[in-house]
């Protein structure tokens, strides 16, 4: 998430804007002073804040864009700037494209760089819906205005949802599902797998019923933790039509 606005905690002052200059131009924009970082670093600055985003619509729902971040302390800072794109291929399918590269510099000391990218291509219908995906965040990026999940990581990830409507009346849809994912530890240079697959579906009085079952590991630290396990999650309003 490039921008998380939760990153700024107590601001004194901000400013948004967002514009059309043209029918397939659209620009907005952020800027905020925090007074945070005066009790929790400890220090007499206050943070500034600033995004610029820009899109340009292409035909259907196809899109270009860049966006430029920046979060300054004092002599820290942290600013990233990346171009994102989508381009609708078919009616069912379509491609996404962002990256995104990073510079902080904190104690006003050395300079980090970091990058992420991100390939999602996307096919659905009505009765099928999937994707696949290759993402990469490097071991120094980070983001002091959005929120990253993990750094150090590269992955690849594939799902598929198929939507069933059975003859038997007791049961509206039905979906089994399956999630996949193939990633290496960039810091220990360790893999890491993820099969999940699930099962829902809908009855009668807004009754549904969700079960997953998930065979997984995860590195932490340079160890790898098994992760496996199963869920099932049931809701029904019965008096409800």
């Amino acid at each position: 998430v490039v921008i998380h606005t939760r990153k700024i905690v107590d601001p004194i002052v901000g400013l948004k804007l967002t514009g059309r200059p043209g029918k397939s131009h659209v620009i907005s924009a952020m800027a905020a002073l925090d007074r945070s970082p005066k009790t929790l670093e400890n220090r007499s600055e206050n943070a500034q804040f600033g995004i610029v985003r820009y899109k340009k619509l292409l035909n259907d729902d196809s899109y270009v864009g860049a966006v430029a971040t920046t979060r300054e302390l004092g002599n820290d800072y942290s600013r990233a700037f990346g171009a994102d794109s989508r381009f609708r291929l078919s009616n069912t399918t379509s491609i996404q494209c962002d990256i995104l590269g990073s510079r902080i510099q904190n104690g006003g000391g050395t300079v980090t760089k970091g990058y992420a990218s991100d390939v999602v291509f996307r096919y659905y219908t009505d009765l099928y819906q999937g994707d696949i995906s290759f993402n990469t965040t490097s071991r120094n990026f980070d983001l002091a205005t959005g929120f990253i999940e993990r750094q150090g990581i590269r992955s690849v990830n594939a799902g598929m949802e198929r939507t069933l409507y059975p003859s038997i009346k007791f049961f509206k849809t039905l979906k089994p599902a399956y999630w996949g994912r193939i990633s290496k530890d960039l810091f220990y240079d360790l893999s890491e797998t993820s099969h999940k697959f699930f099962l829902s579906f809908e009855m009668p009085r807004l009754t549904e019923f969700f079960g997953n079952y998930r065979r997984e590991n995860e590195i932490f630290s340079g160890l790898k933790f098994d992760r496996s396990g199963w869920e099932m999650f049931c809701s029904s309003r019965p008096l409800k039509q």
